[in-house]
């Protein structure tokens, strides 16, 4: 959480990889990047004690969010999607592994949400080019 914190002043920030960050990345430490104003893309794959009450942190402290990836976050459930709602421009939303998400948790997304939801093909797809883009091929 304290490492979060020390993100806030960087306002210009678009993209930030919390892959992996286990335990460290609760719903409390995200209240600390509602400042980061720019952010785009958040990755959290395998944050796997980040919860619904992180959801709703999201929802209200990165309304800009475009882009939010969630693989194998095992806490979230059909609660945490519905919380998702003030992300209105969200297009690209990975849920894989997430296995307290069920189809009607997804079915019950904002329309706009539910089309920003990534099959697995089509996410593998997008981090590859987006991966590209990264590093200048």
């Amino acid at each position: 959480d304290v490492g979060l914190t020390a993100l806030a002043g960087l306002n210009s920030l678009t993209s930030l990889d919390l892959e992996g960050c286990d335990q460290h990345v609760t719903g409390e430490a995200l209240w600390a990047l509602a400042p980061l104003t720019a952010l785009r893309i958040l990755d959290l794959t395998e944050c796997v004690e980040f919860t619904d009450d992180g959801m709703r942190a999201l929802a209200e402290g990165l309304p800009s969010l475009t882009c939010l990836i969630l693989v194998d976050c095992p806490k979230i459930t059909n609660e945490g999607l519905r919380a998702l709602g003030p992300l209105t421009a969200l297009d690209e939303l990975c849920l894989l592994g997430c296995k307290g998400v069920t189809g009607k948790g997804s079915r019950a997304l904002p329309p706009f949400i539910a089309n920003a939801v990534l099959e697995k093909e089509k996410f593998e797809e997008k981090m590859n080019r987006r991966r590209k883009k990264w590093i200048g091929e």
